[in-house]
């Protein structure tokens, strides 16, 4: 038995005992293994058991990343889910779900309107806004860019979006370069092949595809060969198919 001392030709002995009922006793408990390994790790859970089994998402972090007008929503949507809750204790659970309902109504509707009287994407001035200091901002003006297909090399904010530290806005700028044709955009793309988020990776091997430039199958092959992430080596694969890429038969 791996890990436990094995008896003695005279019996085991108290060590080689107490060995075992260790062994016995971890993988008795198995199952609650993790729970109880993980506890221990878990910071603030009190607000982790409040934000994840909200109807708002699975946590703040990818309510944050949401576009604005979402995240209004899920934050109104989460306030009446815990105006529910709470007022089921005091007030009984069929008045509050008819308050909780009267109230998603009426943030609704609100909601509504603030959408309709802002500010259309349509409506965006890309060069303006890739030059805000708010990163949503620089985000929505790269979505209307990846959309129409607009040359990202000609803004004056390119060099700095090629620095970014923000995870969103590298994702959406490396799509952004899937429409461009310069040379020296095709190489800044060949970069982002080592982005540290797997995420951005992922987007430049599509990006590469749709650029339908050859030349980027020794890259790619490079990374499928290095890379241990499924999910970028599918997008890599997609990629060279998309360049006219054909796998060797073994013989």
């Amino acid at each position: 038995m791996p890990g436990v001392c094995q008896p003695a030709s005279g019996g085991c002995g108290t060590d080689c005992q107490r060995q075992f009922g260790k062994w016995l006793d971890l993988h008795s408990d198995s199952y609650n293994l993790p729970s109880r390994f993980s506890k221990p790790a878990l910071s603030h859970l009190s607000f982790r058991i409040i934000t994840f089994p909200s109807p708002g998402g699975r946590g703040v972090g990818r309510w944050y990343y949401q576009p604005m007008t979402k995240r209004i929503f899920l934050l109104l949507l989460n306030a009446a889910f815990a105006f529910f809750f709470i007022g089921s204790f005091l007030l009984g659970p069929r008045i509050s779900a008819w308050i909780a309902s009267i109230l998603c109504f009426f943030l609704g509707t609100a909601l509504f309107f603030y959408v309709q009287g802002g500010v259309k994407e349509e409506s965006i001035d890309p060069a303006r806004a890739l030059a805000s200091d708010q990163w949503e901002t620089r985000v929505a003006a790269l979505k209307l860019i990846e959309q129409k297909k607009i040359e990202v090399g000609d803004f004056e904010a390119y060099p700095k979006l090629l620095k970014s530290h923000r995870m969103a806005e590298r994702y959406w700028f490396v799509r952004t370069l899937g429409a461009s044709r310069r040379t020296s955009t095709y190489r800044d793309l060949l970069t982002f092949l080592d982005d540290p988020n797997p995420c951005v990776v992922s987007m430049a091997f599509y990006s590469l595809s749709q650029r339908k430039d050859s030349r980027a199958v020794p890259e790619i092959l490079k990374r499928i060969e290095t890379s241990n992430d499924w999910y970028n080596q599918w997008y890599a694969y997609r990629a060279l198919r998309n360049l006219g890429w054909k796998q060797n038969r073994s013989r």
